[in-house]
Formats: C-alpha cells, sequence, structure tokens
C-alpha cells in the first residue's frame, strides 16, 4: 500500500509511523510476540467480557490428593480424569511441526516453535486423542524455576493476567495446575494459601473457577486436529520408572556439604577410576555433582561411567545428573540444582520472551561478562542464539551460564513490572548486575571474598534471588560505589611513605621484553602463541609462590570461581615452592582460562607481581589477590592515560581498550599492573 499511495522519499516515515503504534500497541498491552503469525503478520486482540478462567488441580498420585484433601481443596489424579491424557507444551509443540506437512510434494509443516499459555490454555482432540497441555512455567524437568513455591505462584499469577488479557477464542481459558510432592515437602503453606485465594473465585481481578475436568468440558475451549502424520504422543506417567538411575547413585538422610576446594583439586587432578570409585560410594550431592562435572568436562555427557542401572541399562553422565538434578530439586538444595541444570543445558521456555521485554522497551542488552559488542542484542533473537552469546562471552562455567539466564528471566519480569528501575538505563549489562549482585551480597553477608559471595548467590531459593535482584536495582548508584570499595586492597598495618614511593617511583623497562624477537611488532599474536603453548618454568612458580607471602590469597582465573584461590595459609603449610603439586596446581588453574591470550596476559600479571613484592618486601596485603580484577583495572588505567576524553564514558568503549592493551609490549602491560596496585591500595 505504501508504495501505491505515498511518494517513494515517504516510505521511511510510514515505517517509522508503523513502528511507533506498534510500540505503543505493546506498551498498551494490546499486542504480545505470541500475536505474529507464521508470515509476520500481527494482529490486535481483545479479551472478551465474559471470559472466565478455569483451573484443574491435578494430584501427581493418591497420596498428594489425601494430603490436599485435609486442607478441603479437591483434586484429581491422572486416573480420574481418563480417557483425557496431560501432557508437556513442548509435545504440542512438536505436533504442531506436522500440520501442513505434505511428504508428496516436499512441504514441511508448521516451524517449531514454543508455545505459551494461550496455546496450552485449551482442550485438544489431535489425530483422535483427547488431550490437556501443562504451562511451560511448571515444568520442572524444563528449568528449575518451577521448583520454588514463591517464584511459581509469582509466574502463575503474570500468566493468568496475560491469559485474561488476550483471550480471543470462543469458550473459556482451561489451565492444567499440578500438585507434586515436592511442592507440598517445601514451602507448602504459600502453596496452600495460593490455593486457597483461588478457591475464592477471584485472584487480582481476574474472575476464575476450580473446578473438575467433566464440569469445564462443555464450557472450554476446544481445538481439533485429525491427522498428525507419523507423529505419537509418548505415554505420559508420573511413576517412579521415568527416573532409571534412581538406585544407581547412594543415597543419604544426611544433609549434603559442599566440598572443600583442596579436595575437589585432587580430583581434578586425578584419574577417572578415583573419580567412578567417588560415584559408587559417596552419597553426597555435592561430591556427586563435582565428580560427574570433571566427567562431562572431560569426556562430555554421554560418556559411559561403567555404573548400571538395575533394567540394566549403561549409566551415562547426563542421566546421573538428571538424577542428581532432581533429588536436589526435591531437597531444594539451589546450588546443586543450578550447577546441574547449567551443565545439562537447561533453559527456561520464557528466556526468549524476557529479553524481548528488555529491547522492545529501547534496551540493549548485554549477556556476557566479556568485554565484546557481539555479546549485545539490540533486536529480539531466538533462545538458542541467546543462549550461545551467553556461553561464548562468559566465564568457561556451567554455574555462571545459568545464573546469567535467571537474571535475564527476573529483569523481564521486572521491566513489565517495574519499568521505573530502568529509566536511565541505555543499555542493561546482565554481567554488570550479577557484579552489583555478588558485592551485594559480600556486604550483607559478611563473607571475605567475592568467590564466597557468589556462592552463596547459586544456594538461594530462585525467589528469594529475584527480590535481590530488584533491591539492587533500587539501590543501583550505591552498590556501584559498594562494587569499586570491594575492590580496593587493605594494607596489614600502616602503609609507610617509603613503600608508597617505591611503587609509585619504579616503572618497568623494555629490557624485561622477549631478547629473541626484537622484530615483534603484533604482540597480541605473540600472546596468543605464547599462551597456547604453556609452558612456565621454575622461576615462575617461585614467583607464584611468593606472592603468596604477600597476601592472604591469590585468585588464579574467573573471580568468582572458588576453586580458582590459592589460600596463602594452607598452601604455604602444605607444599613448598618447588614441589610438584604445586607447580601442577597452579599450572591447571592456568589451563583453565580458555582463551590463549588472555591466560598470557594473567601470567604476565603474576610475573609482574611478583617483581612488585620483591622490590618492597614490606608489603604486605590483608586481602585475597584477584588477577582478574588487577588486571581490570589495568586495562582502564591504561586506557584513559591515552584517551583521558573517555573517563565518563569508559564502559562504551571498553571493547577498545581491552584489544589495545592485548597489544602493548610486555613492560607496559606490567606498568599497567603496577598502576593498577596503585590504584587499588592508595584509593
Amino acid at each position: 500500500h505504501s508504495q501505491q499511495r505515498v511518494p517513494n522519499e515517504n516510505i521511511p516515515l510510514v515505517w517509522a509511523q508503523s513502528l511507533f503504534i506498534l510500540g505503543s500497541l505493546i506498551q498498551d498491552g494490546l499486542l504480545e510476540i505470541d500475536d505474529i503469525d507464521p508470515l509476520g503478520r500481527y494482529k490486535v486482540v481483545k479479551r472478551p467480557q465474559d471470559c472466565q478462567l478455569q483451573i484443574q488441580l491435578l494430584a501427581q498420585d493418591e497420596a498428594v490428593q489425601n494430603s490436599l484433601m485435609s486442607y478441603e481443596i479437591h483434586t484429581q489424579t491422572l486416573a480420574e480424569i481418563a480417557p483425557i491424557q496431560i501432557r508437556e507444551a513442548s509435545e504440542l509443540a512438536e505436533a504442531y511441526t506436522h500440520v501442513g506437512r505434505n511428504d508428496l510434494i516436499g512441504l514441511t509443516g508448521r516451524p517449531m516453535r514454543q508455545l505459551r499459555t494461550l496455546a496450552t490454555s485449551k482442550m485438544y482432540v489431535l489425530a483422535g486423542e483427547r488431550l490437556l497441555f501443562l504451562p511451560q512455567c511448571l515444568n520442572q524437568k524444563g528449568f528449575y524455576l518451577a521448583m520454588d513455591n514463591r517464584l511459581l505462584i509469582q509466574r502463575l499469577r503474570l500468566e493468568f493476567a496475560y491469559i485474561y488479557r488476550h483471550w480471543d477464542r470462543p469458550g473459556n481459558p482451561l489451565v492444567v495446575m499440578t500438585i507434586k510432592h515436592n511442592m507440598l515437602a517445601n514451602q507448602r503453606e504459600i502453596l496452600i494459601e495460593f490455593i486457597k485465594e483461588l478457591q475464592q473465585g477471584a485472584t487480582q481481578g481476574i474472575s476464575l473457577q476450580l473446578g473438575t475436568l467433566l464440569g469445564f468440558t462443555e464450557s472450554a475451549s476446544h481445538e481439533k486436529i485429525n491427522y498428525l502424520h507419523d507423529f505419537e504422543f509418548s505415554k505420559a506417567s508420573w511413576q517412579e520408572s521415568e527416573r532409571p538411575f534412581f538406585n544407581v547413585l547412594p543415597s543419604t538422610t544426611a544433609i549434603p556439604k559442599p566440598i572443600d576446594t583442596y579436595r575437589i583439586t585432587q580430583w581434578e587432578i586425578g584419574s577417572d577410576i578415583d573419580l567412578i570409585k567417588q560415584l559408587k560410594t559417596n552419597a553426597n550431592l555435592y561430591a556427586q555433582l563435582e565428580v560427574l562435572s570433571l566427567l562431562s568436562l572431560r569426556h562430555g555427557l554421554d560418556y559411559d561411567t561403567g555404573l548400571v542401572a538395575k533394567d540394566g541399562t549403561a549409566c551415562c553422565v547426563r542421566g546421573l545428573l538428571e538424577e542428581v538434578y532432581e533429588r536436589a530439586g526435591d531437597q531444594h538444595i539451589w546450588f546443586v540444582v543450578r550447577r546441574c541444570a547449567g551443565l545439562l543445558g537447561k533453559y527456561d521456555i520464557n528466556l526468549e520472551q524476557a529479553a524481548t521485554e528488555i529491547l522492545v522497551r529501547q534496551h540493549a542488552l548485554t549477556l556476557g561478562r566479556a568485554y565484546s559488542g557481539r555479546a549485545t542484542l539490540t533486536r529480539p533473537a531466538d533462545s538458542s542464539e541467546i543462549l550461545q552469546i551467553i556461553r561464548t562471552y562468559n566465564n568457561n562455567d556451567a554455574s555462571e551460564h545459568i545464573i546469567v539466564q535467571e537474571l535475564v528471566l527476573y529483569l523481564g519480569m521486572l521491566i513489565k513490572s517495574n519499568p521505573e528501575l530502568f529509566a536511565d538505563m541505555h543499555t542493561v549489562r546482565v554481567g554488570h548486575i550479577l557484579q552489583l549482585l555478588t558485592v551485594r551480597q559480600q556486604r550483607e553477608s559478611g563473607c571475605s571474598t567475592l568467590d564466597q559471595a557468589f556462592n552463596e548467590i547459586l544456594s538461594l531459593p530462585p525467589y528469594q534471588l529475584s527480590i535481590k535482584v530488584k533491591e539492587t536495582l533500587e539501590d543501583y548508584g550505591n552498590t556501584e560505589d559498594q562494587l569499586d570499595l570491594a575492590e580496593m586492597l587493605h594494607i596489614e598495618g600502616p602503609l609507610n611513605e617509603a613503600s608508597c614511593r617505591e611503587l609509585t617511583s619504579a616503572r618497568f623497562s623494555t629490557s624485561m621484553d622477549p631478547k629473541d624477537q626484537t622484530d615483534i611488532n603484533d604482540w597480541y599474536g605473540w600472546r596468543e602463541q605464547q599462551g597456547s603453548v604453556g609452558r612456565e618454568n621454575d622461576a615462575f612458580y617461585a614467583s607464584v609462590w611468593g606472592i603468596l607471602h604477600h597476601c592472604t590469597g591469590l585468585t588464579i582465573g574467573d573471580k568468582l570461581n572458588s576453586k580458582n584461590r590459592l589460600d596463602s595459609e594452607t598452601t604455604l603449610s602444605q607444599s613448598t615452592a618447588g614441589e610438584q603439586s604445586f607447580k601442577l596446581h597452579v599450572n591447571h588453574l592456568l589451563n583453565k582460562i580458555q582463551a590463549p591470550v588472555y591466560r598470557q596476559l594473567t601470567v604476565e600479571a603474576l610475573k609482574a607481581m611478583a617483581s612488585i613484592f620483591r622490590e618492597t618486601p614490606s608489603l604486605h596485603i590483608d586481602d585475597n589477590l584477584v588477577v582478574d580484577i588487577i588486571i581490570g583495572h589495568a586495562v582502564r588505567i591504561s586506557w584513559l592515560q591515552s584517551h583521558p576524553e573517555h573517563e565518563e564514558s569508559y564502559e562504551e568503549s571498553a571493547s577498545l581498550a581491552w584489544q589495545a592493551f592485548y597489544r602493548l609490549p610486555p613492560h607496559q602491560v606490567a606498568n599497567g599492573i603496577l598502576d593498577a596496585l596503585n590504584h587499588l591500595l592508595n584509593n
């Protein structure tokens, strides 16, 4: 129409006006991403005035049913609703891929697309079978947020409001809400209170009715598809047979306890035989997690552990991790749950939607802690692309990948309910928000290091973490200041003027640059080559040993990973500078750094720090030295020395600053490390 009715030069104006109208519709709640059909056409929908949300409570088994009955809550079981069957929403999405398929003329079906609650709120007759589908947010196997009753209820409220606002189909929406054993084992009172509220016939102004499928059959919305080619639905069951490795791993009623980093390090440098032995004998969920994590890192998720289930099924790492995931979920051991979810590559169906909620409100979204423009989204992306960015531009650690994904979900929820929290935030930087959360947790709990605070975050219930995200955004400015303070270093005893002068005046010269390669022009390439080889001499390990005498600990690699910290007191008491086990430990920490160029930069930073401490032997720091933090400050200071005009907008040029630092000769890098220590000690 635009080509026929307006001159060509006005077409951009028409596009701009159209985008403005679409944006307004989204803001007013009249348009959602789900309202785009496969051809890209938008539709504006309005809720019929007589819409009533119908909710069927479904108990996992008779034990759950009887437990709920004691609270005067009526439910049904799978057996009682037969022949109607219950399936996960993922199967409905898969079934839809066969709609429109024609093998004779080479037509594929509808593209695979995850379905939200508008699609799962109907009764289906598919290829002759009567089915209902569960909302994605109830799928505990899909993602662990459904295991936290508080957060689950919050998400259900959002979904109920979404359905009520956008329902435009004949008949009423029908939502099946499943109640499982683990939902009554923890936070039972919260769930019971929510159901009691639903029994009153309304929640948040939404008209609803609790009842049975028999009572809802006539009034519910229906959809029928007669032919699905060769597609078959799974045999749904909530019986224990769904957990084939339930009896493979040892179990205990004792409360699981985290494993100390020294033992984990021994396992990391140990053999597969030792790890398999731990799987057979150790009932601690934390131990099982660490062992399976190491086997996955070495061999992949499909590695056969040699263990065998009762039915003769071989036990691969993936299957055993799923069992640990479910056990930890039943006990609400969130640290283990999150780590397992990360290792298994689980993701929440709402991840794509959460990111889109941020982007359509004109905020860019940075998904990585690594400084790269490629880690920033400025347009909507599907879940696979979002997950790929998270895994590429954050440290190679499953727990960090999963927590970044979780934060995106919370930020997507918050920007809908509290948009004022993002008012002055042009780019929502998830990695930075994670650092602010960690610093806030460190301050509140009183733990001494950032990695300990990060572990505490991993142990928080999802709902509690979502509240902390909101509190962090509400107090954004003050938390930023706390981040700077948390990275400062403290001197053991008074820092005398002589030490200050020595640190300020001492500079590294070109004499420390490689002598045998005087024609080096590409220091980035040199670092990449050196980091790939990764061969350090005895003098280097002696230097690291020397650093430990001047601080309480040393973290090499990812600053949020407690396994990367060398505790000075423990290390110095249990080994010597020339001992092979010490060299292996340090080399192991360096080898965990994935990027060769950053590995080499870390080595150079350690050498520079060791040289500084040798020149100022009286300097003792009453803190843990984190190489990541020191290098980060060195990059910033070096860049601002050359580009002082970027003082107020450093974050926008951080990627350029890092690339420039990688290309500096070694003596300038060492001076940058010196400047960073000066800054952290004297501010």
